[in-house]
């Protein structure tokens, strides 16, 4: 760590100064971090510096940035790259209802009945099902709809086989 530091004044990175006396200093801690390999040993250690705060502080902060900056505050996501979020005091549901239901509109499935993925071994019209799918490109869009569903996960891993 001392390399570290020393790198960073050598390259001129900051200057110090001496703390206005009306203003109180942030203070910090660092973090250390163990970076491990599949068989458990080391790859890597990690350090970083963390600040610590309050919320008046973090407060602050935006209130300055607002008086410099046309901000717009627009609160917590409700949706982001397919996911819907809701938040409640329970903690943050993720689901991707809207998404799914775009993609089987889009491919004509809106309809479809469901069966177990099992099926998907054994059935004879396999290869044409997964013909269709790579022409239309949907593959990759069931890849991201696994995020949320572990047995899409399962049905895309047979489908990308073939």
């Amino acid at each position: 760590m001392a390399k570290e530091l020393d790198a960073l004044e050598n390259n001129d990175t900051w200057e110090l100064t001496n703390l206005p006396p009306d203003k109180k200093a942030i203070g910090s801690k660092w973090v250390f971090k163990l970076k491990m390999n599949l068989n458990g040993s080391v790859e890597r250690y990690k350090a970083r510096l963390v600040a610590k705060g309050s919320i008046f502080d973090i407060d602050e902060v935006k209130a300055y940035l607002d008086r410099l900056f046309t901000i717009k505050d627009l609160g917590f996501a409700k949706y982001f790259h397919g996911l819907q979020l809701a938040r409640s005091s329970d903690g943050l549901l993720i689901t991707q209802t809207n998404y799914l239901t775009d993609i089987l509109k889009d491919a004509n499935l809106i309809d479809a009945k469901p069966f177990p993925p099992h099926f998907l071994q054994a059935s004879s019209s396999l290869r044409m099902m997964v013909l269709s799918c790579i022409l239309l490109n949907h593959i990759a869009v069931w890849l991201v709809a696994c995020f949320t569903w572990a047995s899409l996960a399962l049905i895309s891993h047979l489908l990308s086989k073939y």
